[in-house]
C-alpha cells in the first residue's frame, strides 16, 4: 500500500473484479452481494526511544534511519513523540517493542554476521 493508502479504499474494485472473473469463468450466476463494514481502528500513536532501539539491537542506529525504516512501512513519524501505527498494524504493533522490531528486520537483515550475534546474545546460547 502507498503512503496514506487504507486497504480498504481497494477492497470494493478488487471483490467487483473477482466477482466479475468468477461468473464469466465459472458460469456462476450472480445473485447480489451485501457491503459489511466497520470503522477502521483508531491510529495509536507510539512512542520510539532510539537509544532504546540501540540498546536492544546492540547496534548505532541513527535516529533519523530509524524513522526512515518506519516511515517506509507506513508509520507516521510527524507527531510530537511518537509513530502513527498505519490501520492495518493496528493489532500486531502495540507497544514500543514493536517498533524496534520493525527496526531490527531492516537493520539485521543487512547484517548477518550482528544478527548471529544478537540471537546467540539474546538466547543465552
Amino acid at each position: 500500500m502507498g503512503k496514506g493508502r487504507r486497504p480498504g479504499n481497494v477492497a470494493g474494485g478488487a471483490a467487483t473484479l473477482a466477482t466479475q472473473l468468477i461468473v464469466e469463468l465459472s458460469g456462476a450466476r450472480w445473485t447480489g452481494d451485501v457491503d459489511v463494514q466497520g470503522s477502521l481502528p483508531e491510529r495509536q500513536s507510539i512512542r520510539l526511544r532510539p537509544e532504546r532501539t540501540d540498546a536492544v539491537l546492540g547496534l548505532d542506529v541513527p535516529a533519523a534511519e530509524q524513522t526512515e525504516i518506519l516511515n517506509r512501512l507506513g508509520f507516521d513519524g510527524d507527531v510530537p513523540g511518537g509513530f502513527l501505527v498505519p490501520t492495518w498494524r493496528a493489532r500486531d504493533v502495540t507497544r514500543e517493542i514493536d517498533l524496534v522490531e520493525e527496526v531490527a528486520r531492516f537493520k539485521l537483515q543487512r547484517d548477518p554476521v550482528h544478527a548471529a550475534a544478537t540471537r546467540t546474545r539474546c538466547s543465552g546460547g
